[in-house]
């Protein structure tokens, strides 16, 4: 409608004293930010934020070094500034804390000898750290380092033991007990027992890592060791050792067939064969991936070996018919179809094998590059 209007813009000033008005409680508990703001800063704000100030100086003098320190002291300063109801002395308060802060250093370094079990070289710490803060409750202290040493003692002589070290191991246990007598009664702690108890754990989970490589005579050797350190185990040597390494070579070759890695999942079988004892589902997997995979005639003898261990569980039978139809055995193909036919209630695979059963009956097979992906995809 061709009329101008003309907008009163804000000043400057107006803006800053709008968002220090906004910041004012962030600003006051928040003294550091508050100091470099300068702009913001009122009477009534710096007076309520020097204790907060106070505080940040505190902090700075704690952490112990030299700029720290003198940053706490001209930070102290500004606080008497800001209130000078305040009544301290910058050097002496920041030297207080640095030595506060020196002190719980020395805690921290206190604890975690003790947590190593030395706890005369800890004792020593909390001394020093007491002569830096006399507000310390250092006998507190020192009882709880007990603690904390006698826990490191313990499971120090556990780790070592199961290292092998049954000497050292004993050592640490037996300095544990003085310190704290109750373990004996608490914890069933007895030096050379628990000793030998821990060093046959680590025989054992040895002994595991070893067959687990497929080297049984030695994984033998190390369960034997640890059956003489502790009779109480509940192990046959040679049995455990087999069952380890058979076990883990099966999950190796379970992957691989996951992997559809199947040449070498069946040279893995092969080698499992003559070793140990499959059970069908796992013959199964070989024979179904396999096929899948158009290595058909490669796994027919995990094919028969499933059917061999369940001769009438249909999804072994199914696993069969496929590998049948893939190389060229029809009638096989047919016989285990309509057994899976038979034997399952899913209305979808019963339609599917039908239709397989009658391609077959036609001389087709009906296993044709894209029926195999849709079979993979499922």
């Amino acid at each position: 409608d061709n009329t101008a209007r003309v907008w009163r813009m804000e000043e400057l000033d107006d803006l800053l004293k709008r968002g220090c008005d906004w910041l004012d409680d962030y600003l006051v508990i928040h003294a550091q930010d508050l100091r470099e703001l300068k702009v913001c800063q009122t009477a009534s704000n710096i007076k309520a934020a020097a204790p907060y100030l106070v505080k940040a100086g505190e902090e700075k003098a704690k952490d112990g070094d030299i700029k720290g320190v003198d940053g706490a002291i001209e930070t102290f300063k500004t606080a008497l500034e800001w209130n000078p109801q305040l009544k301290f002395d910058p050097q002496k308060k920041a030297q207080k804390f640095e030595n506060k802060g020196k002190a719980e250093r020395l805690l921290n370094e206190g604890e975690d000898i003790a947590r190593e079990g030395d706890i005369d070289n800890a004792i020593v710490k909390f001394k020093q750290a007491l002569k830096l803060d006399s507000s310390l409750e250092i006998k507190a202290k020192i009882k709880e380092a007990e603690k904390l040493a006698v826990e490191g003692l313990v499971s120090k002589g556990e780790e070592i033991a199961r290292e092998g070290d049954i000497k050292n191991a004993v050592v640490k246990f037996q300095k544990a007990l003085k310190l704290d007598p109750s373990l004996e009664n608490k914890r069933k702690i007895k030096p050379q027992e628990k000793a030998k108890e821990f060093a046959a754990k680590g025989l054992i989970s040895k002994g595991e890592e070893i067959a687990k490589d497929g080297d049984i005579k030695n994984a033998v050797i190390q369960f034997e060791k640890a059956l003489k350190l502790d009779p109480s185990l509940e192990i046959k040597p040679q049995k455990k050792a087999q069952e380890i390494a058979f076990e883990n070579l099966i999950n190796i070759t379970s992957n691989l067939i996951k992997q559809n890695q199947i040449k070498s999942a069946i040279a893995a079988y092969k080698k499992l064969d003559a070793k140990v004892e499959i059970d069908a589902k796992t013959w199964n997997s070989l024979c179904w991936q396999g096929s899948l995979n158009e290595f058909a005639k490669e796994v027919m003898f995990a094919c028969e070996n499933a059917v061999k261990l369940a001769p009438d569980t249909g999804y072994i039978l199914d696993s069969r018919g496929l590998a049948r139809a893939l190389t060229g055995d029809f009638q096989g193909a047919i016989a285990d179809f309509e057994a899976f036919i038979a034997k399952t209630d899913n209305k979808e695979y019963k339609t599917q094998g039908q239709e397989w059963v009658k391609a077959l009956r036609e001389g087709k097979n009906p296993f044709t590059k894209e029926e195999l992906e849709k079979l993979r995809s499922q």
